[in-house]
């Protein structure tokens, strides 16, 4: 990996100890596959169904007149990064949609699964909705590329380059790298990142190439790197891409024991690892850190329910929130200063056994639940459509007192206490 003005303090000693990555290699392989213990998810047990009869927005901004069409019901439904709203700062919004239409095919990507496509970004005014700005982007895949970094800039990954782009809406160089990004982390005050990085590939030998088995798995690489300053935290290697619980201090894991018992352990960049606390789970708990000192726990407290539980970096318990079978593929949205988190969910029109099964008839909206960070209260709920598995459809504003969601073809901006039941 190259980094563009980047110092490497991993060089220094303080890459992480060897029990430290060997149990996040573990952790990684596991929550491979928690997504599908993800099916029980939905919003809070008594947050009022519909959201609050009566809530208006205060914006309306229509984005067909952009360009932005309305994407088929079965591309919604399938893991693709289709549309990003972001909040630039109080008085501007960022929109990025799939602009459809003939493409330049210019190979710039030397990965072989490469897929180019472009991408419309508009800053918008607020409330007016004026353009002030829009540009055209070259991507090479379908999943993830654009992640806020909390100041008025964001992080775009394409193909092998992270770049930094601001409202003027011209990426810069921050970091290439030698192989395929994989994954992307952040922890949540967005100054710290992990990014999975697959090896280049290798070309096989005479000798291996007469044998017909496959090669051995490569490791890869993670970085952890810190964005204010940009630098090497520390670095590791795992044999499974995953999410990496990460908070500002270090790693974030739930290590097993006996029975269905999993203990919390904070592994940070230095110092010794330190537990915070058992929980008790029939699955393997899903993690979420949702402010510098918080961190959300999916647990299964039996074979048949799933509970959210909040805990602080002391191991206190903090809530509890319990959640219905017709809620799927959850996704978490934080607020700047860490005071509110948002679970985007698929409400079902009937229980389904995983998303394999998943058809445009057996979702009728999406729906985000807001809830306090520190209570675990619910503050409201909005449903919307069109469904977009990827998430990226709504944003807090900067101070935490708005949402803007996409609806229908419309961006809405909601005043959240408004919504509070």
């Amino acid at each position: 990996m190259r980094h563009d003005h980047l110092s490497d303090k991993g060089k220094a000693g303080k890459s992480i100890p060897e029990r430290i990555y060997v149990r996040a290699s573990k952790l990684l392989a596991l929550l491979a596959g928690i997504l599908t213990l993800s099916a029980g998810a939905g919003h809070a047990a008594g947050a009022r169904p519909g959201g609050v009869a009566g809530a208006q927005p205060e914006v309306r901004i229509s984005v067909g007149p952009l360009g932005y069409t309305v994407p088929g019901v079965l591309p919604s439904l399938y893991a693709y990064a289709l549309t990003e709203l972001y909040y630039i700062d109080a008085t501007h919004l960022l929109f990025v949609f799939n602009r459809h239409g003939l493409i330049r095919r210019d190979n710039s990507c030397p990965l072989p699964d490469a897929e180019q496509r472009v991408v419309r970004a508009v800053v918008l005014e607020l409330p007016t909705g004026k353009v002030i700005r829009q540009a055209d982007w070259n991507l090479y895949d379908l999943t993830n590329y654009l992640w806020s970094l909390n100041d008025g800039s964001f992080l775009m990954r394409r193909c092998m380059k992270l770049e930094r782009v601001d409202a003027a809406l011209t990426p810069k160089p921050l970091i290439a790298t030698a192989g395929k990004i994989d994954d992307i982390t952040f922890a949540p005050d967005r100054s710290l990142m992990s990014v999975e990085e697959e090896p280049p590939p290798a070309m096989p030998s005479a000798k291996a190439r007469l044998h017909t088995t496959p090669p051995p798995l490569r490791p890869i690489s993670v970085q952890f790197i810190g964005l204010q300053p940009l630098r090497v935290v520390a670095r590791t290697r795992v044999q499974t891409p995953g999410d990496i619980p990460l908070m500002n201090s270090g790693i974030l894991a739930p290590l097993p024991g006996k029975s269905s018992h999993w203990m919390y352990t904070l592994f940070p960049f230095a110092g010794p690892p330190r537990r915070l606390v058992s929980v008790t789970s029939f699955c393997r708990p899903q993690t979420v850190p949702l402010a510098q000192a918080i961190f959300l726990s999916m647990l299964c407290p039996n074979s048949q329910t799933l509970e959210y539980d909040g805990y602080n970096l002391q191991g206190g318990h903090m809530w509890r929130m319990a959640f219905d079978p017709m809620h799927l593929l959850p996704q978490y949205l934080l607020s700047r200063d860490g005071s509110l988190f948002g679970i985007e969910t698929l409400h079902l029109t009937r229980p389904i056994s995983g998303i394999g099964s998943l058809t445009k008839d057996d979702v009728d909206s999406q729906v985000l639940d807001i809830f306090s960070t520190s209570t675990g209260r619910p503050m409201g709920e909005l449903r919307f459509t069109p469904v977009y598995t990827a998430g990226g459809n709504a944003d807090f504003s900067p101070d935490g007192t708005r949402v803007a969601i996409l609806r229908n073809g419309v961006i809405e901006i909601y005043r959240i206490s408004d919504l509070r039941p």
